[in-house]
């Protein structure tokens, strides 16, 4: 159950930095969060 809020507040992070970020930023972010 735990996992899937993690998820879900992986996603809202992600879409944050998709708007905050630059799209060279974005790739690397991304891999790292998906590794966690």
């Amino acid at each position: 159950m735990g996992a899937r809020k993690t998820e879900e507040r992986l996603l809202q992070v992600a879409n944050a930095l998709e708007q905050h970020a630059s799209f060279g930023d974005l790739v690397p972010t991304r891999v790292y969060a998906t590794e966690r």
